[in-house]
């Protein structure tokens, strides 16, 4: 795993909810185009990637730290076949916040993570299971 993909999940790990800054930087690390995408500092949320030389375009990041599905469909893309289980209840009698946990394709538990959401948990679980 890169530094920039280590520094991303620490990233992940410190927010207390989502961002487009940090949706960017997210498609930016895992483009969904074959393309060098680089954050938009014109626009939060937002990332420039050139189409051919001198001809740039700007898009939207989708809301990876926002919505569950996005970073489902994160998981999806990066992981296929993969299985994730969500939630936010504790199984033994202390507090326990939002949890993601990604499965092998052979069914046993691949990474955990706990965020303050959960896609951002779904984010974090991801990012580590590709090591």
């Amino acid at each position: 795993m890169t530094d920039d993909v280590e520094g991303l999940i620490a990233r992940i790990e410190k927010a207390t909810e989502g961002s487009r800054e940090l949706d960017a930087a997210i498609l930016c690390a895992f483009p969904e185009l074959p393309v060098k995408m680089t954050p938009d500092d014109r626009w939060p949320g937002r990332v420039t990637f050139e189409h051919a030389p001198g001809d740039s375009d700007s898009r939207r990041a989708p809301p990876y730290s926002y919505s569950i599905d996005a970073a489902l469909a994160l998981k999806n893309r990066l992981l296929p076949g993969q299985a994730a289980a969500i939630g936010d209840m504790a199984f033994t009698n202390s507090p326990r916040g939002p949890w993601a946990t990604i499965w092998t394709l052979d069914g046993s538990p691949k990474f955990n993570a706990e965020a303050a959401t959960p896609p951002l948990a779904i984010l974090i679980a991801t990012l580590r299971a590709l090591t």
